[in-house]
């Protein structure tokens, strides 16, 4: 049972700061909640380990890949709703979440996706990565 009604963060926070104004931008996938677990999840797929760059919770890094997607727009010419193409993945410096529209039963929809800059001690496509922080 759900008590407490807290309010997740979601896209919006990442609309705001791009300009947009949320109340009126296209309609998403879920809410906070269900896009922080879709971003948690495609982070688990692409590198074995729940969060990256030292981030400890869903939310902070859900937060944290939206203000390097601010960061990034402008030097990559990303626009809300559409994919990075080979050239912006290949210049990002930092890990991203960017809103892309997507058809979901009929409907036009922004869906979080994440995007990995390419980094040394990274999950590899056909391999695996095994590292510890602190081991003793």
């Amino acid at each position: 049972v759900l008590t407490e009604l807290k309010q997740f963060m979601s896209s919006d926070y990442l609309l705001a700061g791009l300009g947009y104004d949320p109340e009126v931008s296209a309609k998403r996938l879920g809410d906070g909640l269900y896009e922080q677990r879709l971003v948690q999840q495609a982070v688990v797929a692409r590198t074995g380990q729940a969060f990256i760059d030292g981030q400890t919770s869903n939310e902070a890094q859900f937060k944290y890949l939206m203000n390097n997607a601010i960061a990034s727009k402008q030097q990559l010419n990303l626009a809300v709703g559409v994919s990075l193409n080979s050239q912006q993945v290949a210049a990002l410096t930092h890990d991203i979440v960017w809103l892309e529209e997507h058809e979901v039963n009929g409907e036009k929809v922004l869906v979080p996706v994440l995007y990995m800059a390419q980094a040394d001690n990274r999950l590899g496509p056909t391999g695996a990565l095994i590292a510890g922080n602190d081991v003793s």
